[in-house]
């Protein structure tokens, strides 16, 4: 459970440290990844999605990793959200011309934690942290 909730928390600071950067930096950060942020409603934009959507993934999974029936579905979502992110960049990446090397490290990011949580899941206790197949019916 220990490597569980470390997986979990580890999540939450990065994700918490990119939100809040793009939150309160869109225009800066934007610029590295070669976004140009043309009008204000771009800006929004962006300090919703890459800001806000990632603060509270955060607070998700530092949630998650406070209680022992919380961490496999937390896991489930770091590597569900981690994986959906390395698919859709990968995608770019067959589709697209040549990219900076910004687009494989983050790539390398995405996958590691994605994997993170993957192994921590399988390596979870399950007589603490029941399947969630085993849930009753509604």
């Amino acid at each position: 459970m220990a490597f569980g909730r470390f997986s979990l928390l580890l999540s939450a600071v990065l994700f918490g440290a990119l939100g809040a950067t793009f939150l309160f930096w869109p225009v800066s950060l934007a610029r590295i990844a070669d976004i140009r942020l043309v009008s204000a409603t771009a800006r929004v934009d962006i300090q919703s999605t890459y800001g806000g959507l990632n603060i509270g993934l955060a607070i998700f999974f530092t949630l998650c990793s406070r209680r022992d029936a919380f961490v496999r579905p937390g896991l489930i979502a770091q590597v569900l959200t981690l994986g959906g992110l390395a698919l859709g960049r990968s995608f770019g990446l067959l589709t697209d011309d040549r990219p900076r090397l910004l687009t494989f490290v983050v790539l390398a990011a995405e996958v590691a934690g994605c994997a993170l949580g993957w192994f921590a899941f399988r390596h979870i206790d399950r007589r603490v942290s029941p399947r969630l197949s085993s849930l009753p019916p509604r």
